[in-house]
């Protein structure tokens, strides 16, 4: 009993090993194949890229609040004349008229902070990489 038992013990890993398949090979990877597909599931690598995105992203926002800033506005109105009434009182009536506003408006705001910010984020870039 004993001596069957072992046997079947020892029979087991042997099946295992018969009922795995055997590895199909591919067509052979070329070297920017493998490096590419190493890049693509390679977290900590995606994580890096991810970060110099963000470090090329604040580049260009520190650029960008160096460009002064412009605003316009335009707007018109209408006024019918005519007599108002007041408590029953009649005010005397005015004429139609036609009002209009524009404004137009330039800013252009430097610091010391704003002036070296590009270059603050070029560092940061590089020390990303």
């Amino acid at each position: 009993m004993r001596s069957t038992s072992l046997l079947a013990l020892l029979a087991l890993p042997l099946q295992l090993v018969v009922a795995q398949n055997p590895t199909s090979k591919g067509a052979p990877l070329s070297l920017d194949e493998a490096i590419s597909t190493a890049q693509r599931n390679n977290p900590a690598f995606q994580q890096v890229k991810n970060n110099l995105r963000n470090s090329d992203a604040q580049i260009r926002a520190a650029y960008g609040a160096l460009l002064p800033s412009a605003s316009g506005s335009f707007s018109t109105s209408y006024t019918q004349g005519g007599t108002q009434y007041v408590q029953g009182v009649p005010i005397s009536g005015s004429s139609d008229s036609y009002n209009s506003r524009y404004a137009l408006g330039l800013q252009y705001n430097v610091n010391a902070g704003l002036a070296y910010a590009p270059k603050a984020a070029k560092a940061q870039r590089a020390a990303s990489q």
